[in-house]
């Protein structure tokens, strides 16, 4: 719609997600940000890493969510263009706007069985999630002021 971008799974299993993302942009939020509330994912191998690792994100961006994960997101245009990403920060959309003061709101979700494909995630992708929350933490807290950095070293 206009100036709003949508994304979600290649696999569109919770397209009907849309209307309730885009009428948080319609409210006056810049992000609305899906929240998978009651995953139905296995405990040992995605709920558990995943809320550690939300809990993580959370703490180290400043930024409130409690599912970083989730491809179920609606932007403002206008948001988005300011936004680098480098590798896999795709997840950290919300707080590198949050940054530029972007106001940031988490939907509740209903979690489907994926119809199709198979999931690319797992416990495999920890290492990489880890580094992923060393850049942001960088990005965030030394963007601006990158010799701060090399005075506490």
């Amino acid at each position: 719609r206009g100036g709003a971008s949508v994304v979600g799974g290649k696999d569109l299993t919770a397209i009907h997600h849309n209307p309730a993302l885009l009428a948080k942009l319609e409210e006056g939020y810049d992000i609305a940000s899906g929240w998978r509330k009651n995953r139905i994912d296995n405990a040992v191998t995605r709920k558990i890493p995943s809320r550690i690792a939300n809990w993580l994100m959370a703490k180290v961006s400043g930024i409130e969510l409690h599912d970083f994960g989730t491809t179920f997101k609606a932007y403002r245009k206008e948001v988005l263009k300011d936004i680098n990403l480098y590798g896999e920060l795709h997840r950290f959309i919300p707080a590198l706007a949050a940054q530029y003061g972007a106001r940031v709101i988490e939907v509740p979700i209903k979690n489907v069985p994926r119809e199709a494909g198979r999931s690319h995630y797992g416990l495999s992708r920890t290492f990489r999630v880890l580094f992923d929350i060393i850049t942001i933490r960088f990005i965030l807290k030394y963007f601006t002021r990158p010799m701060h950095f090399f005075g506490k070293i």
